[in-house]
C-alpha cells in the first residue's frame, strides 16, 4: 500500500538516486545533458560516441562484432571484394580484422564497437570456432562457450540445445567449415545471390553487390512495418541466411536442412503443469546468463509487463543490474520506474532524450552518416534522429555489460489481439499488417500484390500450404514472424555494439508459450502470474494499464482490450488510414525541409517512384522513407525492369 500511495503522491526522487553511477568521463557526459539542459548537448554527444569508440579497440582485444566471409571463386575476384570489404568496414569504425585464409574462402572477424573481450578459438591443427552476437552454451560464455561447442559439434548429429543467445557460428572442424545462426533467426547474416558473400553487415554486402536492384515489396514492407519479412531485403540481390540450413562452406555451398521444432503441434500439458514448465524454463535461462554476465548487466524497467518481468527474474538470481528509463519527467513510465526503484531501493539511471538541444544543420550530416554506418543501413526507427539513440546505446554497454531487452515477452500474452478462432491469411493482415495508407503510395503499390507477398512468406514461415490460419498458427506468428524479422534486426545492431539478449524469445520458451490457453494470455493474466509468482513485491506495483500485476485485471481493462479483440479484421484494416488522415504528426526539426536538404536530394528521384512523400503525415514512415532515400543514393542503386 505504502509503494501505491508513493506513485498517487508523484513524491520526488532524489536526483542522486535516479541516475545510474558512471565514472570518469561518462559520469561527467551523462550529468551534463540530463541535470543541465542548459548546456549544448549535441557537442557531447559526438564527444561520447568518440571517446567510447576510442576506449572500445585501444588495446586490441576482440568479442567479435561482425564478420564477410568471401568464397574464392575461378574469377578470382578475391582482391576486388576484399578491398571493398576493408573499406566499408572501416567507414562503420572497425579497426583491422583477424584474417582466415582457407583455400576455400577468405574470412574476416571484426571486434565489437564498444565492448572487450575474446570470442575467437583457434587450435594448432587448424580448427577454429568463431561467434558474432551473443552466445551462451553450457552455461559460459566467450572462449569458455566456443570450446565446448566446437568439441560438442557434430554435423551429422546436429541440434542447439543448451544454446541460448541470438548469433552466428563459423567453425571448422575435421577440415570442414559450417557457419549457422541462431534457432529463431534473430541475429541477421547477409548473402549475396550466389553465395559468394556470406556477411552480418547488411552494408558490407551492399559494398560488393554488383547489382543492387531495390526490391518494391521490400521498399512498402519497410516503409509501412519498420522491416522486410521472409528472409529479404530492399535490394534483390542480398537476402538472409535462413536459421533452418546449416550451411557447409566449401567449394560450392553446401546447405544442410536443419527440421524446425515449433512447426510441429505438441500436445499440451496441463494449465499447472505448463506455468510451472515455463516458469521453470525462465530461471535456468536466467541462471545462465546471470552466470555468465553476474552484475554486468543493463536493462530498462517501465509499466509494462516485460520488463518488470525481467527484473524479476534477475533478482531472484541475487543480482543488482543497472537500470534505467527514457521518457519525460511526468510520463507515466517514468514516475513508475522511479516509484520502483524508490521502493526497492535501487539506483536509476533516467535520461530524458527530448532535452537534448537541438543540433546544428553544420552537425547533422555527421550524425546520419554515422547511425547510417553503425546501424547499418535502414535500421527500424530510420536513420534521421538527432544521434541520442545510438548515443544511449553505447552507453548501456560502455563497461562490457549485457545490453538485456525484454522484448518478445508478448509470447505470453495475446500480441495481435484477436479473439480464440481460425483466421484466414487476409484477415490476419487486414488485422495487423494494414498500417499504410494507399493514397500516399504511387502506382507501383497494388494492395492485393502487397497482401498476396505477405501472405506468401507467412506460409513459407509456417511450412503450410493452406490460407486458413490456426489459432496454434497465429501464437507461432508472433516469434516467428514478428520478431524474428522487425525486433531481430535492432538486435543485431546492439549485437554489433556490445553483448546483447532477449531472452524471452528463446526457442524453448516459445515452445511452451505457443501452448498457453489464450484466456490465460488475455489480458495480461499469464504474465502477471508469472511476475507475482517470481516475485510478489514487484507485482504489487502500479504499471501503465491501471492496475497492479498481483490479482485479477479491473473490468476497465478488460473492456479497453475487447474493444480492439472483438473489432472485425475489416475495421481494423482501416483503422489506420482513417488515424493518419485525421491526425497528422508533427514533424520533428531534423525532418524539416532545410535539414534533409544537406544530407540528400529533397526531391527523393528514388523514393517519389514508389511514395507521394508531400502527402506522407506519418513521421515514422517518413523517417524510413527519407533513410531509404540516402540509402539508395549512398549505393547508386538500381531500378528493376519487371519483379
Amino acid at each position: 500500500m505504502a509503494r501505491r500511495k508513493y506513485l498517487a503522491q508523484n513524491a520526488p526522487v532524489p536526483i542522486a538516486n535516479a541516475i545510474l553511477p558512471f565514472t570518469g568521463m561518462l559520469k561527467d557526459i551523462i550529468s551534463r545533458y540530463t541535470i543541465a539542459p542548459q548546456r549544448s548537448k549535441s557537442k557531447h554527444l559526438l564527444q561520447l560516441r568518440h571517446q567510447i569508440t576510442k576506449k572500445a579497440t585501444k588495446n586490441g582485444s576482440y568479442a567479435m562484432g561482425a564478420f564477410a566471409l568471401i568464397r574464392k571463386d575461378s574469377n578470382n575476384s578475391l582482391p576486388k571484394l576484399s578491398k571493398s570489404i576493408l573499406q566499408q568496414f572501416s567507414s562503420q569504425g572497425s579497426p583491422p580484422p583477424i584474417t582466415v585464409d582457407d583455400p576455400d574462402y577468405q574470412l574476416y572477424i571484426y571486434p565489437k564497437l564498444i565492448t572487450e573481450s575474446e570470442n575467437l578459438v583457434q587450435l594448432p591443427n587448424g580448427d577454429f570456432c568463431a561467434c558474432t552476437g551473443t552466445l551462451l552454451f553450457d552455461r559460459t560464455t566467450g572462449t569458455a562457450a566456443l570450446r565446448n561447442f566446437l568439441d560438442s559439434f557434430d554435423p551429422n548429429n546436429f541440434n542447439l540445445n543448451g544454446v541460448y543467445g541470438s548469433f552466428c557460428i563459423i567453425l571448422r572442424k575435421n577440415a570442414r567449415t559450417f557457419l549457422l545462426i541462431d534457432n529463431l533467426g534473430i541475429y541477421k547474416v547477409y548473402r549475396t545471390n550466389n553465395d559468394l558473400i556470406l556477411t552480418s553487415s547488411f552494408l558490407a554486402a551492399a559494398a560488393v553487390t554488383y547489382q543492387r536492384n531495390i526490391e518494391t515489396q521490400s521498399i512498402y514492407e519497410y516503409i509501412f512495418q519498420g522491416a522486410t519479412y521472409g528472409g529479404r531485403t530492399v535490394f534483390h540481390s542480398i537476402q538472409l541466411v535462413d536459421s533452418g540450413d546449416l550451411y557447409e562452406i566449401s567449394p560450392h555451398i553446401r546447405k544442410h536442412r536443419i527440421p524446425h521444432r515449433l512447426t510441429n503441434h505438441p500436445t499440451p500439458p496441463s494449465a499447472s503443469d505448463l506455468f510451472e514448465e515455463i516458469i521453470s524454463k525462465l530461471e535456468n535461462i536466467y541462471q545462465s546468463i546471470t552466470g555468465c554476465f553476474g552484475n554486468n548487466i543493463d536493462t530498462a524497467i517501465s509499466g509494462g509487463y516485460d520488463s518488470r518481468l525481467t527484473l524479476a527474474l534477475l533478482f531472484k538470481q541475487g543480482i543488482k543490474p543497472n537500470i534505467h528509463v527514457y521518457g519525460k519527467s511526468n510520463d507515466a513510465d517514468v514516475r513508475i520506474a522511479k516509484a520502483i526503484a524508490h521502493g526497492e531501493s535501487f539506483d536509476l539511471s533516467h535520461t530524458d532524450k527530448s532535452k537534448f538541444e537541438q543540433i546544428s544543420i553544420s552537425e547533422f550530416s555527421r550524425i546520419i552518416e554515422e547511425n547510417y554506418q553503425v546501424f547499418d543501413g535502414y535500421p527500424n526507427d530510420g536513420i534521421f534522429n538527432n544521434g541520442a539513440d545510438l548515443a544511449t546505446r553505447r552507453m548501456r554497454c560502455s563497461n562490457g555489460d549485457l545490453m538485456l531487452n525484454g522484448g518478445g515477452g508478448e509470447i505470453f500474452r495475446n500480441f495481435f489481439y484477436l479473439r480464440n478462432k481460425s483466421y484466414s491469411i487476409k484477415h490476419f493482415l487486414w488485422s495487423f499488417y494494414s498500417r499504410f495508407d494507399p493514397k500516399v503510395c504511387t502506382t507501383e503499390f497494388s494492395e492485393q500484390r502487397y497482401f498476396a507477398q505477405l501472405g506468401r512468406k507467412i506460409r513459407n514461415t509456417l511450412n503450410i500450404d493452406t490460407n486458413i490460419l490456426s489459432r496454434y498458427d497465429i501464437e507461432l506468428l508472433y516469434p516467428l514472424f514478428r520478431c524474428r524479422y522487425w525486433m531481430g534486426r535492432n538486435n543485431s545492431v546492439n549485437n554489433r555494439l556490445g553483448y546483447a539478449l532477449t531472452p524471452f524469445i528463446e526457442h524453448e520458451l516459445i515452445a511452451s508459450a505457443v501452448a498457453i490457453p489464450l484466456a490465460q494470455k488475455n489480458y495480461g493474466r499469464f504474465e502477471a502470474n508469472l511476475i507475482n509468482a517470481i516475485n510478489p513485491q514487484l507485482a504489487a506495483y502500479p504499471s501503465d494499464y491501471g492496475h497492479d500485476f498481483s490479482g485479477e485485471p479491473p473490468l476497465l481493462r478488460k473492456l479497453k482490450d475487447l474493444s480492439t479483440i472483438l473489432r472485425p479484421p475489416m475495421l481494423r484494416k482501416y483503422a489506420y488510414r482513417v488515424k493518419a488522415r485525421r491526425n497528422p504528426s508533427c514533424l520533428p526539426y531534423t525532418l524539416t525541409p532545410s535539414y534533409i536538404a544537406t544530407v540528400i536530394d529533397r526531391n527523393c528521384p528514388y523514393m517519389r517512384n514508389f511514395i507521394h512523400v508531400d502527402h506522407i503525415r506519418d513521421t515514422e514512415q517518413l523517417n524510413r522513407i527519407f533513410t531509404l532515400e540516402y540509402l539508395f543514393q549512398k549505393t547508386n542503386a538500381s531500378f528493376m525492369s519487371s519483379e
